[in-house]
């Protein structure tokens, strides 16, 4: 028997800040002055595990903390979020089918500061699957699982009015139930040589999920819908052209999807809004597998059915598709062997200075340049 353990703990800060300036808004919706968010993040992670020829067992603690301060109300919010989990693995028929289960206990709160809130919860989450190979490089597999997620503070305690031509007042809902979810899927794997490929069809009910909507007084909030359902199919390839003229380095074209075939608010029988039926990356990867790597990612997002409130009509209306892209490069500079390495990493962000938006009159910022070390060990 082998036991090994693994444990990390992250702390990090995060602000946002944006601002429309008046004098390049015609439509008179910002005044101006910014909007600015503060996130202070914690974390740690530790597990341990048990593994023998057939028999594998896993045990371990989460737990993740976020402070927010904002421009809105609620100003002040803190997120915890501590839980525990347990997987098995069972590796039958000469290894041949693998069993798999687990299951994991989360607590929630959700701390609306200044106003003394606060919302509190917890959850079983199961998850159970099996996989079976039909050959060294054909795979077939199925697994079922759980989920859960509870409202954020602005869903629960929102109270501010965005200002402008068509200024909109957002209101929470205290009263807002946690949404859940369970879902099945069925796939198959294909990797034989340099080639890897996979296909999965999934199915996801929703229980109270959580969306938006136009309050009697014309104010938005959030509600749950009831039950919803999302279902489709996603896909990937990838290639390593390097492999097969016997470089010294990794070439590897790459392409992703998913692509839903249903996503129903079954309460209004109509389709959920905010939803793109297909997301597609794509790519290229290259390494030397000795420290550098570099990476052209694009992906795609379809259309979808959004609530116009910048026009003010309040109606449902369709938002485009797009294009993104991100250039990513890394080396490591210094290689320290049994004591880790730091690695230098650059980043271009929307490479191609795309105008576009995944929200509306929030545009995607244009093109960023991001440059950082990293030390591992």
């Amino acid at each position: 028997m082998t036991a090994t353990w693994q444990a990390r703990y992250f702390d990090g800060k995060d602000k946002d800040k944006w601002v429309d300036p008046t004098a390049s808004d015609p439509n008179g919706w910002d005044d101006g002055i910014p909007d600015e968010q503060k996130t202070d993040q914690k974390g740690a992670q530790a597990q341990v595990s048990y593994n023998q020829e057939y028999f594998l067992v896993t045990a371990g603690f989460d737990w993740v903390n976020y402070e927010i301060e904002t421009s809105w109300d609620p100003k002040k919010s803190e997120y915890d979020n501590p839980a525990g989990f347990f997987m098995a693995k069972a590796r039958l028929f000469d290894k041949k089918f693998i069993i798999t289960g687990g299951v994991r206990y989360d607590e929630y709160e959700v701390d609306m500061k200044g106003d003394g809130k606060k919302e509190s919860d917890d959850h079983i989450s199961p998850r159970v699957g099996a996989a079976y190979l039909i050959t060294d490089w054909l795979k077939l597999r199925a697994n079922y699982g759980e989920a859960f997620k509870m409202p954020s503070a602005k869903e629960l305690a929102a109270d501010f009015t965005t200002s402008g031509f068509w200024p909109t007042h957002y209101v929470g809902n205290p009263d807002l139930k946690p949404e859940k979810s369970g879902t099945y899927e069925a796939g198959i794997d294909f990797s034989y040589a340099s080639f890897d490929s996979s296909l999965t069809y999934f199915h996801t009910d929703f229980k109270d999920k959580i969306d938006t909507y136009t309050t009697a007084g014309g104010d938005t909030s959030w509600k749950n819908l009831g039950k919803a359902e999302v279902e489709g199919v996603e896909g990937e390839l990838s290639y390593d052209i390097g492999s097969l003229f016997s470089w010294d380095y990794q070439v590897k074209p790459y392409v992703s999807f998913v692509y839903l075939t249903k996503y129903k608010d079954k309460e209004a029988n109509e389709d959920l809004k905010y939803t793109s039926a297909l997301h597609v990356s794509y790519g290229i990867t290259v390494s030397d597998l000795d420290g550098f790597s570099a990476n052209l990612n694009l992906y795609y997002t379809g259309k979808q059915d959004i609530t116009d409130y910048e026009g003010g009509t309040y109606t449902t209306i369709t938002q485009g598709r797009f294009t993104f892209a991100n250039l990513t490069v890394s080396k490591r500079i210094f290689d320290f062997k049994e004591y880790g390495g730091i690695t230098l990493r650059g980043e271009i962000q929307n490479l191609f200075d795309k105008d576009c938006e995944h929200v509306q009159g929030y545009p995607m910022p244009g093109r960023s340049f991001f440059l950082g070390l990293g030390y591992d060990f």
